[in-house]
């Protein structure tokens, strides 16, 4: 197996703790530019990104996660948030300009929020194979 597959499934674990140094602006990008590429249906790219850079930021967050997170959440360099567009596919005849009627499909609200989920949840795996 290669050296890759390794680091991402076989060594890769979720860490505890982290180097006392910021995360840039330009390291973001480069997650982000990595995760826009991973496959969604469609291309549909449901999932929207908040990027907790600041104390003040991470310290109104972790008034909302569980408590076991709190100091992970205060202490992190960066914190990154996976929400859902359950609109995402209004910008679908941009995203699949080939078949721009694909975003019919989703004009059932329960459809639409079926897909975010499956699709916004993939993303944010994706976006923390990149890390």
């Amino acid at each position: 197996m290669s050296d890759i597959k390794n680091q991402l499934f076989l060594d890769a674990r979720s860490y505890s703790g982290w180097l006392d140094q910021p995360v840039t602006e330009a390291q973001v990008h480069e997650l982000y530019d990595l995760t826009k590429m991973g496959p969604t249906a469609f291309n549909g790219c449901p999932a929207r990104f908040v990027f907790c850079h600041s104390q003040a930021s991470r310290d109104k967050l972790a008034d909302c996660v569980m408590e076991g997170n709190v100091d992970k959440v205060k202490t992190a360099p960066l914190v990154a948030i996976v929400a859902l567009d359950l609109q995402f596919h209004e910008k679908l005849p941009e995203l699949w300009p080939h078949n721009p009627e694909v975003k019919e499909y989703y004009t059932d609200p329960a459809s639409a929020e079926k897909t975010a989920m499956r699709n916004g949840t993939l993303q944010g795996a994706y976006l923390m194979m990149a890390a």
